[in-house]
């Protein structure tokens, strides 16, 4: 714990783990995933037990499809095990980094509930994307019309709904509109959860936040 800028609670099994996790709200939890009396996996096993937890998996090495099943599960992040502990001098980074990717999810989540107040009530679909294109937010009248869940949308990355015969052409409107060109309005397909296939029409901008 010298020199580090968190305070440190500590658990040797699933069982302690679970106690001390009814009795305080920690900003990260680092668990190995065998325990001594169980998984992590049991502790939590999927995104509804994860809650609002940013949690790194720390994995031996070729433990590749438990990091794998963990970021399904919604884990944070994951660091392999190195010879000699050598992973333990990457670990405050990722600590870090899990801290940044929480607080931006909160802010997102705030965001998406004050735009749920303004967007929920108009009959027009109301979309916000990430540069890379995952769904940040979505308003009902897009949830109905592409029949999807509020727990399924930020999984869900835009280029994954749009018709395969329109990819290649909104790939490079993505583009244009990233590098801050008006591209004017927009019409092509999308394909919804049930196969229908979605045409839209609009207008897209975009903004920079530093």
């Amino acid at each position: 714990e010298r020199g580090l800028a968190w305070a440190i609670t500590s658990a040797s099994n699933l069982a302690e783990a679970r106690a001390r996790l009814a009795a305080e709200v920690f900003d990260v939890i680092v668990t190995e995933l065998r325990l001594p009396d169980g998984e992590a996996f049991d502790l939590f096993p999927d995104r509804a037990a994860l809650g609002d937890r940013a949690v790194l998996l720390v994995t031996g090495h070729g433990d590749e499809a438990a990091a794998a099943r963990a970021l399904h599960a919604g884990f944070s992040d994951y660091l392999v095990k190195r010879d000699g502990h050598a992973h333990l001098a990457d670990l405050p980074a990722r600590v870090e980094a899990c801290l940044h990717a929480r607080r931006t999810e909160r802010g997102l989540r705030e965001t998406a509930t004050k735009l749920s107040d303004l967007f929920d009530g108009t009959s027009e679909i109301i979309q916000s994307v990430d540069p890379r294109g995952g769904l940040e937010y979505v308003n009902r009248r897009w949830r109905e019309t592409f029949g999807y869940r509020d727990d399924e949308i930020a999984g869900i990355n835009l280029f994954s709904l749009i018709h395969p015969e329109e990819q290649a052409h909104c790939g490079l409107l993505f583009q244009r509109l990233m590098g801050g060109e008006d591209i004017g309005e927009i019409e092509t397909r999308f394909v919804a959860r049930d196969g229908r296939v979605v045409t839209l029409r609009g207008r897209a901008t975009v903004r920079f936040e530093q």
